[in-house]
Formats: structure tokens, sequence, C-alpha cells
């Protein structure tokens, strides 16, 4: 999912949010991620937002993508496991679910977050969806 559209604004609005305590692997994933982007020559990867998937538990491997988010999955909705380096913490709940194409002010929550984050990590996403059945129509008529 592409954090910035072609016109350089963001599709996910950023949350203001409390810098949570993160566990070893996480802080160990973002120590490679660091190495990694300046090995390839970016000198200072808090200025952009790199993603880091900060749940691998691989010991070498760490994911790092520039203004796009990987894959949502159900464990790591769940987890929040994707951290931005420009914003210094991991997303929010609200911001995977805008990340999907869904709007956390129009629903009613009436399960838990981790719930809630398994759920927008196994859904599809809303625009993906779209695209999808406007492809589909014509040929059903």
């Amino acid at each position: 999912m592409k954090l910035l559209t072609k016109s350089g604004k963001y599709v996910v609005k950023f949350c203001k949010f409390h810098k949570p305590i993160l566990n070893n692997t996480a802080k160990n994933n973002i120590k490679k991620a660091i190495r990694k982007l300046k090995k390839q020559g970016v000198s200072n990867p808090e200025r952009k937002h790199y993603i880091v998937n900060i749940g691998d538990g691989f010991k070498n491997k760490v994911s790092v993508k520039l203004n796009c988010l990987p894959t949502i999955t159900a464990n790591r909705g769940r987890r929040l496991e994707y951290y931005d380096m420009k914003l210094g913490r991991p997303f929010t709940l609200h911001e995977l679910m805008r990340a999907q194409g869904a709007d956390p002010k129009k629903l009613k929550q009436t399960i838990s977050d981790a719930r809630l984050g398994e759920m927008t990590g196994n859904a599809m996403s809303i625009p993906v969806v779209k695209a999808v059945i406007r492809k589909m129509l014509p040929l059903l008529r």
C-alpha cells in the first residue's frame, strides 16, 4: 500500500501518538533497518517514511520499504508490527485501517483492538475490492 499519492498527498492520516514500549525484536529490527539503509547510501533514514516490519524474528532479514506499507497480515495487524522511521513509532490500528481503505470513525467497535487488528489484516483493501467489482460488472451484463 503506497503511503503517498502521485500528487504527494498522504493516503494515511497519521495520528498523534505516544511512543510505545518496543520489545527487543522490534528494537533490533529497527537497528538492522538503519544499518541496511546506510549501507545502501541513505544517510538520514529518519527523514523519510521508511516502513520497517518490526515483528520479523529472522536473524538477518528485515523488510524496509520507502513510502510503502507491506501487506497487512492478521498477525501483524493484531500486533501493530509496522514501524515508520520518520514518525519514530509503529502505525496505530486506525492508521492501518485507513491504509486498507476503511474509515475507523464510521465503525462502532465492539471487539478488542487485537481482534480488530487481526480482521484488518485479513481484509481485502476497499479500493482493491472496488476495482475488481468495476472490472467484473461489464462481464456480468
